[in-house]
């Protein structure tokens, strides 16, 4: 997959700055930037986390009741084609979920075939209970997209989802090229956990309860009976607007 992380100039600092600097920052500047994005434990049903909006500020996010995607898709999505399309499709997935494997080459196809029409967008959901090693893969992932290499260790570790340990990880690192003094720091800091528990964050304010989910524009596509429902209704949007 070719594709980019939306990381305009007005995206937040927190982030710009992971994307830019190829040095590894201090320990003490890395913890206060993971820190300053900390959100409160779920409360009462009423909010599930932050993200950080395009002024850097916090923002909350709380439980749709239905199923529709919050946040919206923005500058901090890793995405595929441009956000400009009319056709907005956002899953949440698990890099060690035999389901989402099963949806990966598919979604490929989807991409070939109606890319012109399509942003397409990845987020974290790590099912770690029942896949332990799928947190630290999502990691990963996003330590290579701080290097511009999301969607090349995004297809990496689901064409090798039996081997997501951190040494295999390491090796993909190494292959995709980065550097690898940034890339260790970084994931020996866990970085990027706190975007990751976001995603998550996010997922279960949209009514996500498990891998892979897809939205279009902001709409739960119930995928249970097969991804072809998925085909289905992006056909029908595009055919609706001619």
């Amino acid at each position: 997959m070719n594709g980019q992380s939306v990381l305009a100039n007005d995206v937040p600092t927190i982030w710009r700055h992971r994307n830019e600097s190829s040095a590894v920052q201090p320990r003490s500047q890395r913890k206060a930037a993971l820190d300053a994005t900390e959100f409160p434990e779920q409360s009462k049903g009423e909010f599930v986390g932050i993200y950080l909006n395009n002024q850097g500020d916090h923002m909350a996010i709380h439980p749709s009741s239905s199923h529709t995607l919050v946040p919206a898709l923005g500058q901090w999505d890793h995405v595929i084609g441009s956000p400009a399309h009319r056709i907005h499709v956002v899953q949440y997935g698990d890099f060690e979920c035999p389901s989402c494997a099963q949806a990966y080459p598919s979604v490929k196809i989807l991409l070939k075939n109606f890319g012109e029409h399509l942003c397409f967008a990845f987020r974290h959901f790590p099912l770690i209970e029942a896949h332990p090693h799928a947190e630290l893969a999502a990691e990963a992932a996003e330590t290579a997209g701080a290097q511009g290499k999301f969607w090349p260790m995004h297809d990496w570790l689901f064409e090798n989802r039996d081997h997501l340990k951190a040494k295999s990880l390491r090796q993909y690192a190494a292959a995709l090229d980065l550097d690898m003094l940034r890339y260790d720091a970084e994931m020996a800091d866990h970085f990027y956990l706190q975007r990751i528990r976001e995603n998550i964050a996010s997922g279960r304010a949209s009514g996500v309860q498990g891998s892979p989910a897809f939205f279009i524009n902001g709409s739960i596509i119930d995928v249970s009976f097969g991804i072809h429902h998925l085909f289905e209704a992006i056909t029908a949007r595009i055919q609706h607007r001619g």
